[in-house]
């Protein structure tokens, strides 16, 4: 079983909210924090919460849905995208046959500060 994490974006910031550990939306507000932290009360409409995908990359980092990733597969084609949730599975991992795996993923960006690498 894999660990259900989160971690939030500030729109109107422009920055990454610490302790998106626990959170609690609330109407229109989001309450978050947690583990030695203090709660804070943010507006919902300046959040974007990102869900972690269960799967790190080459390098040991946690993969998020809105990461860009970079991949070589079995075949060395390289791409990049953007992981997403879409129709019940994380994309781009679900979509790739077991004999075309990409054996390396690597982040080497988010679309809210690095969204010029998808073009």
């Amino acid at each position: 079983m894999r660990d259900i994490k989160f971690r939030a974006w500030d729109k109107k910031k422009k920055i990454w909210i610490p302790g998106a550990y626990g959170f609690h939306i609330l109407g229109e507000s989001m309450l978050i924090g947690g583990l030695f932290q203090d709660y804070k009360l943010l507006d919902l409409n300046n959040i974007v919460l990102m869900q972690f995908t269960g799967i790190k990359d080459k390098n040991g980092k946690e993969i998020y849905e809105g990461d860009i990733v970079e991949y070589e597969d079995c075949m060395r084609k390289f791409g990049k995208t953007k992981v997403r949730f879409y129709q019940y599975s994380w994309e781009p991992f679900a979509h790739m046959s077991k004999t075309h795996m990409p054996i390396k993923y690597e982040i080497i960006g988010n679309i809210h500060e690095n969204s010029e690498l998808l073009e």
